[in-house]
């Protein structure tokens, strides 16, 4: 019983660390996108 406890609870973090390394690559904005800057000076 609690080898099965423990192989769902690695499954579980398995899908969830594969989850969030994907979405980390394809969700990157390019470098132009990420860094836009707004100045404004009043004078």
């Amino acid at each position: 019983m609690m080898k099965n406890i423990k192989d769902i609870t690695i499954s579980i973090f398995t899908v969830i660390g594969f989850v969030a390394i994907t979405t980390a690559f394809t969700n990157q904005p390019t470098a132009a996108e990420s860094q836009v800057w707004d100045m404004q000076l009043d004078t």
